[in-house]
């Protein structure tokens, strides 16, 4: 079965994310997928997303018709924000799990407080993922920052992983207007 690179970039997140074999959308093992303690489910007619409340990130996303499943970030890795202190001037690196989560239809959202040297409260925000039919549109809402503080930035770890093992797996990203790497033909760092 073919398919062009327009198709495969008008799929959606989950369906644009991994592949596997010769079969377009062939099932990724699930062997080391991490299960959430606390999963939190959010649906629709195509795709279901599972977050886990631990630390607000995706975990995995089933595409409904399909059965089909892929891993969000398997690491461990938690979010982290940089926090500027205006006086004296410095900035901080801030691991963050979230403090509080809430689930409607589509969407869940999962909010944050970063904590300056692990003191006072610097910045809340709401991380948000709204989902609609097959894609996840995640997004930064309601940054309050506290007097004196600002939030720089806040880096998120993969939002879809795949790893060596799965050498028949390819990748879409939009770098530059879209691409697809063979996983097998990727090298580090690109």
């Amino acid at each position: 079965m073919g398919l062009s690179r327009r198709r495969l970039l008008k799929l959606g997140a989950a369906g644009v994310a991994v592949a596997r074999g010769s079969k377009m959308f062939a099932q990724v093992a699930t062997d080391r997928s991490r299960i959430p303690i606390q999963p939190v489910v959010v649906r629709t007619s195509a795709l279901e997303l599972t977050l886990d409340a631990e630390n607000g990130l995706p975990s995995s996303y089933r595409l409904v018709r399909s059965g089909i499943v892929f891993h969000g970030e398997q690491a461990g890795i938690l979010l982290k924000a940089r926090i500027c202190r205006l006086s004296p001037r410095s900035f901080a690196d801030v691991e963050l799990k979230p403090v509080s989560h809430s689930v409607s239809s589509g969407r869940a959202d999962f909010r944050f407080t970063a904590k300056y040297d692990q003191g006072s409260p610097a910045t809340d925000f709401t991380l948000h993922y709204v989902l609609e039919g097959s894609a996840v549109h995640v997004t930064l809402e309601d940054v309050k920052e506290s007097a004196g503080f600002e939030l720089i930035s806040l880096s998120m770890p993969s939002l879809v992983c795949v790893d060596e093992t799965e050498r028949g797996t390819w990748l879409a990203h939009g770098d530059d207007g879209g691409n697809l790497v063979a996983l097998k033909d990727a090298k580090a760092a690109k």
